[in-house]
């Protein structure tokens, strides 16, 4: 769970569902809502079936929320034949320090042996 206060100061969205011949562009134009608010999108990331809206501020990103979350989802052009989009605020990544061991070799591959590097060592 993401501490509620973090939560507001969010400036992405999350949307998956997306078709496959949906690009960057068209969701950049569906999210700035050109036609109502104008909104300013600093960056769209599409991987796969999913994408990452990052807009300039939060209450553009609300404005956004709010009105496609109240669209019926199935007749976006973002979606795949009816398929509805689903739409939510992205988590914010965790953020590591040593502390927290986030990434250990450990935890890369649990079978992993240290590497030794012999002096000494002849063929």
């Amino acid at each position: 769970k993401v501490n509620q206060l973090v939560m507001s100061k969010v400036t992405i969205l999350f949307v998956r569902y997306l078709g496959c011949d949906v690009t960057e562009a068209l969701i950049r134009e569906f999210f700035s809502l050109r036609n109502v608010y104008n909104l300013n999108v600093q960056r769209v990331k599409r991987i796969k079936n999913y994408a990452f809206i990052h807009f300039e501020t939060r209450f553009d990103a609300q404005l956004a929320f709010n009105y496609i979350s109240h669209m019926d989802l199935c007749e976006t052009p973002l979606g795949e034949r009816g398929q509805a989009i689903e739409l939510m605020w992205a988590k914010p990544p965790k953020k590591c320090n040593y502390r927290d061991d986030c990434v250990t070799n450990k935890s890369l591959n649990p079978t992993a042996q240290p590497f030794h590097q012999y002096a000494n060592h002849t063929n």
